[in-house]
């Protein structure tokens, strides 16, 4: 350590400041190694090396010790003020967010503050603007409304908010306006119809394509939040007549009551969905011009056998459109479109991203399937959950590679068709029960930790009767990866008319007390969530107490969103979000 220091002075004092930094960052790394998170956090910072920041804040969140968590928020906020500076501290601000203690969120949220208002945006989404809403949204469910109210006005009055950018693209007007969406709730009902008009510029005289999703989200938000007459004004003017409508737009219609496809018109766009749908692979003889995709997102050509093969990414805004008016659709529209997404799901040549992508819109479009639509969507499912899976464009990530290959892997999609064919077998569950739980229980066990998340979260949709699959979920909440295990007690939580015996609940208590030491942040929340969703359903006794017990533990816990988690009941906070349209059975 004395070495690494001198060497630190002795480049600062040359001014030799790019072999300063990297000697800081080895003093920070050397700090961290001998448990000193203040000192390293200081050294991160003035190093501006992000990984060495991301490491500081996972150390000081496994330690759990509030006390260190304030000591290093104070440091950052009293040195990282050089924009440089303030980008890396806001790494670590944003992963200790939840950790931050009550009292000293006031602070840093006002530190954020006086950067949210800079104007332009050096670096984009690495700039200074960009950062500090960013790390501002982690903060947002603990803001109170003075600081949302302040955070609305620097937000609406920001030229990335009020200014047209003359086809320019603001790169942070995205981020601040999924900041205010989070901001929303903490807002009286009476400052709606005010952000309504402030924010409806952004979807019709100022839009960019890049953040118009998020801009009719926060439009929805205000209009739930608002009540009918701010819904009726914000629907009047998305709506407005002779105002031409798009995929998204198309979404939202039902949330503001307008029915905006009518009879052939519907017929006519679900049949433009199911021929885009069948574009996402396409083949031409050699030299041939290929057809355009709605939503294309990137292309892939190759050349087999004397023709010429287009892949296409897409991103499916149409196929979601029509699934908000899914129960508008006449049989052979539904069928269409079922039909060409198990084409395209059996096309050796399309990528797995798109085939993950169209087993997501299969599922939600089965609440309306017939019988014959959803034999033929689980007969399609079902060799994929067993993992018959061609990969026709397999990326191997080289650790020395300088590009790194994020995208849909064969476990990943294994895992995902395995849930949808329990969603989708959950229609007639008596009927495709033993196959169904067969492949779940198969999967349960598998070394792929995206095959068993899909099996767990597949548990969770089936009105399952086996035993065997019960003990795997209890199992499962004690995986060794964190992630797994999380979705093991997301599923418990959430699985509709689950009863457990005094035997089953020993060891869910037991998995549930493992889980309120871990060092994983969600991992906590949602044992804490899943116990206090389940504890009026405890015997009475010992295990009464027990639960009582482990949900005061969690009450007290040093991350915020594990406290709201324990005294949420079984209405409330995120379980009102489930999806309760299935009938589920009980053990």
């Amino acid at each position: 350590m004395a070495s690494f220091w001198r060497e630190a002075l002795r480049t600062y004092r040359q001014g030799c400041w790019i072999v300063h930094r990297e000697a800081l960052g080895r003093l920070g790394r050397g700090w961290l190694s001998i448990g000193e998170p203040i000192d390293a956090a200081f050294c991160a910072v003035l190093s501006e090396d992000e990984k060495l920041a991301e490491s500081v804040a996972e150390d000081v969140l496994s330690r759990r010790q509030p006390e260190t968590v304030r000591s290093v928020v104070d440091r950052l906020i009293s040195i990282a003020n050089l924009r440089d500076h303030f980008c890396v501290a806001c790494t670590i601000v944003s992963k200790l967010s939840d950790a931050i203690p009550d009292d000293q969120v006031e602070r840093v949220v006002g530190w954020l503050l006086d950067r949210c208002g800079l104007e332009g945006s050096p670096n984009g989404a690495r700039g200074p603007l960009y950062r500090a809403w960013q790390t501002l949204e982690h903060l947002a469910p603990r803001v109170t409304m003075a600081l949302a109210r302040r955070s609305l006005e620097i937000a609406t009055r920001h030229p990335a908010w009020r200014e047209s950018q003359s086809g320019r693209i603001s790169i942070p007007r995205e981020k601040i306006v999924e900041t205010v969406n989070l901001l929303v709730p903490a807002l009286p009902v009476t400052d709606m119809d005010d952000l309504a008009r402030q924010t409806l510029p952004l979807a019709i005289e100022r839009r960019q394509d890049h953040d118009y999703g998020e801009v009719l989200n926060l439009l929805s938000h205000i209009s739930y939040r608002g009540g009918d007459g701010v819904k009726s004004f914000i629907g009047s003017r998305l709506f407005a007549s002779g105002r031409a409508l798009d995929y998204l737009l198309i979404q939202f219609a039902p949330t503001y009551g307008k029915a905006v496809l009518e009879g052939e018109s519907l017929g006519e766009l679900s049949s433009k969905v199911a021929r885009n749908v069948r574009l996402q692979v396409q083949r031409r003889p050699v030299g041939q011009s290929f057809d355009e995709v709605n939503g294309a997102i990137m292309r892939s050509n190759q050349e087999e056998g004397g023709q010429s093969i287009q892949v296409t990414f897409v991103n499916l805004a149409d196929w979601h459109a029509m699934v908000r008016h899914r129960r508008r659709l006449d049989v052979p529209a539904l069928r269409a479109m079922v039909d060409s997404a198990i084409e395209m799901l059996a096309d050796p040549k399309n990528e797995l991203s798109n085939r993950a992508g169209l087993i997501q819109g299969l599922m939600k479009l089965c609440d309306v399937f017939d019988e014959v639509m959803t034999a033929t969507v689980i007969m399609a499912l079902e060799p994929i959950a067993r993992g018959e899976i061609h990969d026709p464009n397999r990326h191997e990530n080289h650790p020395l590679g300088s590009f790194q290959w994020n995208t849909t892997t064969p476990d990943t999609l294994r895992g995902a068709a395995i849930f949808g064919l329990a969603r989708v077998a959950a229609r007639e569950p008596d009927r495709y029960r033993v196959r169904v739980e067969e492949q779940i229980e198969e999967a349960m066990g598998s070394a792929s930790v995206e095959i068993r998340r899909g099996a767990i979260t597949a548990f969770r949709d089936f009105p399952c009767r086996s035993e065997n699959l019960l003990l795997w979920a209890l199992l499962a909440t004690r995986d060794p990866d964190s992630a797994a295990a999380t979705s093991a007690f997301a599923a418990i939580g959430g699985k509709e008319n689950l009863t457990l015996n005094r035997n089953h609940w020993r060891l869910f208590l037991a998995s549930i007390q493992m889980a309120s030491l871990s060092k994983h942040v969600d991992l906590r929340r949602h044992a804490s969530a899943a116990l206090a969703r389940l504890w009026e359903s405890a015997p009475s006794g010992s295990i009464r107490d027990d639960v009582m017990r482990l949900l005061q533990v969690f009450s007290e816990d040093d991350c915020a969103s594990v406290r709201v988690a324990s005294r949420r009941n079984a209405e409330g906070g995120e379980r009102g979000q489930r999806r309760g349209k299935q009938e589920m059975g009980s053990f």
